[in-house]
């Protein structure tokens, strides 16, 4: 967290960055998730964008999924906090959307985990 190891001998996709991280466990570039890399390498993905991506970033779905307000308003209403209260946006509407593409990304990827909780790869806290 202190630059102590450089951005790029643990970056795999170019696209990872740190300072929105806040803890060890978050510096972690997608091509060292392996569900990440199944995702990457999903028959889907690669006949859509006639390659595998690089970066999960560049995932078909990752926009629609993980950025649209649409999406992230409507799914909204799948996900609760740990307490069981729904998450709504209230007057924090950037915080409301970045905790449910939180989720929508973890869905995505590792499907649906109950009560575990997984970091996301340093290139998709960046981006989201």
């Amino acid at each position: 967290m202190q630059n102590e190891v450089p951005l790029d001998s643990w970056c795999n996709c170019g696209k990872c960055r740190v300072p929105l991280l806040v803890n060890l466990k978050e510096c972690r570039c997608c091509h060292e998730i392996i569900n990440c890399m199944i995702e990457m390498q999903d028959h889907m993905v690669v006949s859509e964008l006639v390659r595998q991506p690089k970066c999960i970033t560049e995932h078909p779905g990752f926009d629609a999924i993980c950025l649209n307000r649409w999406a992230l308003n409507s799914a909204a209403n799948l996900y609760q906090r740990r307490d069981g209260v729904r998450y709504c946006k209230g007057f924090l509407e950037q915080r409301f959307f970045r905790v449910v593409a939180y989720r929508q990304f973890t869905r995505m990827v590792h499907g649906i985990l109950q009560h575990k909780r997984i970091p996301l790869p340093a290139c998709a806290y960046h981006v989201i």
